[in-house]
């Protein structure tokens, strides 16, 4: 009887082709749009969703007004994060990311390599944004100057493997500074708000300012 059916169907279509083709046209349009508007969402609704309680992080931003002006940034002032925790109990923690200039040239071999994504982070940082460590003491990264870590595609670039705990990278063409590699992490995904794949000690955030 199904058969008979498909039979039946399949002949009216047959004698109706330009309103079928529009029927069926149609209809695979609208599936299209409501499965892309649909993976569109779900991608927007997982940021940030690899770290771990999520709900629980906030970013200040700054609402400056000024002789008549009104600027709204997604940034604030070095100082905020320590006179929050001080002020507000509710504060746990913070951390501070300094993501200008964030392009860096590194030294590979006879070469430097212009590495993007870099930014400076206080030794908090994995308090918040808990990476996945595949190398190091995420206890003790970023506490002393002249400290680095890397992400598992930034050490096999530069050290051929993740192996790269206690090696040391050499950064910038004029005055190049050592810096020594105390951590290496799993690559971010890319539905996070900052990238990085290179994080350096926050003390050496006068070096590029």
């Amino acid at each position: 009887m199904i058969r008979n059916y498909l039979k039946i169907a399949w002949r009216n279509l047959l004698k109706n082709k330009l309103y079928s083709f529009i029927n069926i046209f149609g209809l695979a349009i609208g599936l299209t749009c409501f499965l892309l508007i649909s993976l569109y969402v779900l991608e927007e609704l997982s940021y940030d969703r690899y770290f771990k309680d999520t709900e629980r992080i906030y970013r200040v931003n700054s609402d400056i007004k000024f002789g008549g002006a009104d600027q709204r940034m997604a940034v604030s002032s070095d100082p905020f994060g320590a006179t929050l925790k001080k002020d507000y109990a509710e504060v746990e923690q913070y951390t501070r990311l300094y993501t200008n200039n964030s392009s860096r040239f590194i030294k590979k071999g006879s070469e430097f390599l212009v590495e993007n994504n870099c930014l400076h982070a206080d030794s908090t940082l994995l308090d918040i944004f808990l990476l996945n460590i595949l190398e190091g003491n995420s206890k003790k990264v970023l506490t002393e100057p002249n400290t680095i870590i890397i992400s598992q595609t930034a050490a096999k670039k530069y050290f051929d493997n993740t192996s790269a705990l206690g090696k040391t990278l050499t950064i910038g063409l004029q005055n190049p500074v050592e810096y020594k590699v105390t951590a290496v992490y799993e690559d971010m995904p890319t539905n996070a708000h900052f990238q990085a794949n290179m994080i350096f000690s926050f003390a050496n955030i006068t070096d590029y300012r």
